[in-house]
């Protein structure tokens, strides 16, 4: 935990960095008042000496609230999935000692009902914690991936048609940020994949008739587990990114320079729409696809 938050905190450091030091060095070495963002302060003369230090401490402290954001948005949701990755892990450390229990050739069906309630109380924890990071991160991350869509569309039309350079910059970040939510998302999903099979796999038959019930419970339950969604439109993992991304690919491989200005605003939307696609859903409990379907059959 201690080692992820200081490589993402290092790694936006050295991006923050690395943008205020190029300009420096640029400018050093050209001797041209270079600026990497096209943001200027009102009534101030960023051609003279004074102006452009101006301008560039202001596009400093740009990038250093921005890159503070990030970082505290990013550090609340890598903490978030951190978390129920323990959850999971220590429940399948229980149900292991568990299963032990219940292969021991003297068994003690004290011990056995006591780590039983406690494997019932984890899980418990486990789905209500689930639960709750379900709820409050769906809006931030509806308004994360939303805004982010937005910025790569704008990126690529100031790349490709305005000839702005620096856009490509931030389209690898933008790109970096929709990678990382979604991959974090996916490991969401795959733990919630463990603890299904890991009930499972608790030898319920060598079980008491009230001890088996629970564990049906906690099958049904693990069975129906909440993901991360994008505002509860379509799940937040690596499937939805490369299913819209190729969606995307394939609208931006229209010939838009040769339609005319009307068409390409039509192009541009459907860009825009493709980037938010909505996935069917069963009742926006789980996407209804082959994905499902297969973990479904496997669950059972």
């Amino acid at each position: 935990m201690v080692f992820i938050l200081k490589a993402t905190t290092v790694i936006y450091v050295t991006a923050g960095g690395a943008i205020i030091f190029s300009v420096v060095l640029y400018s050093a070495f050209t001797r041209q008042h270079f600026i990497a963002i096209s943001v200027f302060i009102p009534y101030v003369d960023h051609t003279s000496s004074i102006g452009y230090m101006l301008t560039f401490v202001v596009h400093a402290l740009m990038i250093v609230f921005c890159c503070n954001g990030y970082l505290a948005s990013d550090t609340a949701f890598m903490a978030t999935v951190v978390l129920i990755i323990g959850y999971a892990n220590s429940l399948q450390n229980e149900i292991v000692n568990f299963n032990h229990l219940l292969t021991m050739p003297k068994r003690d069906e004290k011990l056995i009902s006591e780590k039983m309630a406690r494997i019932g109380h984890l899980h418990q924890m486990v789905v209500e914690f689930e639960l709750d990071a379900v709820k409050h991160f769906q809006g931030g991350c509806l308004v994360q991936i939303l805004t982010q869509a937005g910025a790569v569309l704008i990126c690529i039309f100031l790349g490709y048609i305005c000839g702005y350079v620096q856009a490509f910059s931030v389209l690898v970040g933008l790109c970096f940020q929709i990678t990382q939510y979604c991959a974090l998302g996916t490991i969401v999903t795959a733990k919630n994949e463990q603890i299904t099979r890991d009930i499972y796999d608790i030898g319920w038959n060598l079980l008491q008739k009230p001890q088996q019930k629970m564990i049906v419970f906690m099958l049904h339950r693990a069975q129906v587990a909440r993901d991360l969604t994008v505002g509860q439109m379509a799940p937040l993992n690596m499937v939805t990114y490369v299913k819209n991304e190729q969606i995307t690919a394939d609208i931006y491989d229209i010939g838009w320079n040769k339609l005319q200005k009307p068409q390409q605003q039509m192009v541009a939307f459907m860009l825009h729409r493709a980037q938010i696609a909505r996935d069917l859903t069963v009742g926006q409990v789980a996407p209804l696809n082959m994905v499902t379907y297969v973990k479904v059959g496997r669950r059972t």
